[in-house]
C-alpha cells in the first residue's frame, strides 16, 4: 500500500489525471458553439445553447482548482503537472475564442486581433516552459496575480459575447473587456520571462 501511494505521489497520477481530463474537455465549448442547436436537453430540461456553453465553460474553468488542490493535498506536485495545468487553461480560452471568431460572434477585426495577440503570448509561455523542462532547469514559474486577472477578464468577455443581447453596444463592451485583458497578459508574461531568464543564467553559471 505504501509503495503504491509513493508511486502515485511521485508521478502525480491523481491530479495529472484531472488535468488531462480538463485538456480533453477544453474543446467542448468550441464544439457546442459550432453545433449551435436551439437548446440542449439536460435531465429533461431544455437549456438555451448559449447558457449551456457558458455553464460548461465556467465549470471547466473552475475545475482548475481541483487538480491544484489535489496535488497539494496528496503531496504529489510534479514537473509534468506544473507544465500541464496552465496549458489546460490556455487551450480552453484559445480554442473557445477561435470558435467565436470563426462563427463571427465577436466584432471583427477586433476579435482576430485580440485572438492573435493572446495566442502569441500563450504560445510564448508554453515555449518557455517547454525549454526549461527540456534543459532540466528546475524552476517553478507559479501563476501571478496579473495572470489570474487576465484569465478571469477573458472568461467574462467570452461570457458577454455568448449572451444573445441584441445591441451593438453590448458587442462593443465585450470587445473592450477582452481588450482590457491584454495589458495583464503581457505584464504577467514579462514576469514569467524574467524569472525564466534568471533561471537560465543561474543554470549556465
Amino acid at each position: 500500500m505504501d509503495d503504491t501511494r509513493a508511486r502515485w505521489q511521485r508521478y502525480g497520477l491523481l491530479p495529472n489525471t484531472f488535468t488531462a481530463i480538463r485538456i480533453f474537455l477544453s474543446v467542448m465549448p468550441a464544439w457546442m458553439i459550432f453545433v449551435h442547436p436551439a437548446s440542449y436537453l439536460w435531465l429533461g430540461v431544455a437549456v438555451p445553447w448559449y447558457l449551456a456553453v457558458i455553464i460548461v465553460f465556467v465549470i471547466i474553468s473552475l475545475s482548475d482548482v481541483i487538480d491544484g488542490f489535489t496535488a497539494r493535498r496528496t503531496n504529489s506536485v510534479t514537473k509534468v503537472g506544473i507544465w500541464l495545468d496552465p496549458l489546460a487553461d490556455k487551450l480552453l480560452v484559445i480554442i473557445t475564442f477561435t470558435a467565436l471568431c470563426m462563427t463571427g460572434m465577436i466584432l471583427q477585426p477586433w476579435g482576430w486581433i485580440i485572438l492573435v495577440l493572446t495566442a502569441i503570448r500563450e504560445i510564448g509561455m508554453i515555449a518557455l516552459r517547454a525549454y526549461l523542462s527540456i534543459r532540466h532547469i528546475g524552476v517553478s514559474i507559479p501563476a501571478t496575480r496579473e495572470g489570474k486577472i487576465k484569465m478571469w477578464i477573458q472568461c467574462i468577455g467570452i461570457g458577454m459575447v455568448l449572451l444573445p443581447v441584441p445591441s451593438i453596444w453590448w458587442l462593443i463592451a465585450a470587445v473592450v473587456v477582452l481588450l482590457a485583458s491584454l495589458p495583464y497578459s503581457f505584464i504577467s508574461a514579462y514576469a514569467y520571462i524574467r524569472k525564466g531568464i534568471e533561471a537560465i543564467k543561474i543554470a549556465r553559471a
